[in-house]
């Protein structure tokens, strides 16, 4: 078993939050509120095509793959949680730079927005989770996690 946490109870209270924090966290940032209109949005209030909607379905995993590492360290360096909040100030932006304009260039350019997002919370949060349970002396629940 892990071993427990013999800090202050208050130390004990925040690593014990994390686990319903990172719940909402999940729901509100993986959700996907966008995807039930995508396809209407780009193609009637936008003006794209299919084509060009598709081309930027691959552009988003290009830049998905390229950033996995290097977003990977900022967790690393500055903290998970701190790669977290960066992640959903990330998506704040590129979900505003969609409704901006009309432009293919912005919509390409929120789209990388949205990779940083996802690279830099993708990970993060397991770790998090994983971490405080690990202080916890609760790691036997960390299939829970997933």
């Amino acid at each position: 078993m892990g071993r427990a946490v013999s800090a202050h109870p208050s130390t004990r209270a925040a690593l014990a939050r994390n686990q319903s924090l990172l719940v909402a966290f999940r729901c509100c940032f993986w959700m996907h509120f966008l995807s039930a209109v995508i396809v209407p949005f780009y193609t009637q209030w936008a003006g794209l095509t299919l084509a060009q909607m598709m081309a930027m379905n691959a552009w988003f995993m290009a830049w998905n793959f390229a950033l996995e590492v290097p977003t990977g360290a900022v967790a690393d360096v500055f903290g998970r949680k701190w790669s977290m909040v960066l992640g959903a100030v990330c998506a704040a932006v590129a979900s505003l730079l969609y409704v901006a304009t009309h432009s293919l260039a912005v919509f390409m350019m929120a789209e990388v927005l949205f990779a940083v997002a996802y690279t830099l919370v993708s990970g993060a949060e397991d770790a998090l989770g994983y971490d405080s349970l690990v202080e916890l002396g609760q790691v036997a629940d960390a299939p829970r996690l997933a």
